[in-house]
């Protein structure tokens, strides 16, 4: 039974993902981060600013107009 619950609860994890190395890798990682904010920030401005789902995903930016 403690077995099930152990590989229930390492099932639920999220993946381990090494730090990045070098400044090429680190630049790819910041360059990730910066398209998926901007995409995020895009689809918020397209997004109906009374909805339940603005408010749950978009509170929080400050670069919507």
């Amino acid at each position: 039974m403690t077995g099930l619950i152990a590989v229930g609860l390492l099932a639920a994890c999220a993946p381990y993902e090494a730090e990045p190395t070098s400044v090429y890798q680190w630049e790819r990682r910041q360059d990730g981060i910066e398209r998926a904010h901007q995409q995020r920030v895009e689809r918020c401005r397209a997004m109906n600013r009374d909805s339940e789902r603005f408010a749950r995903e978009c509170a929080d930016l400050r670069e919507i107009d």
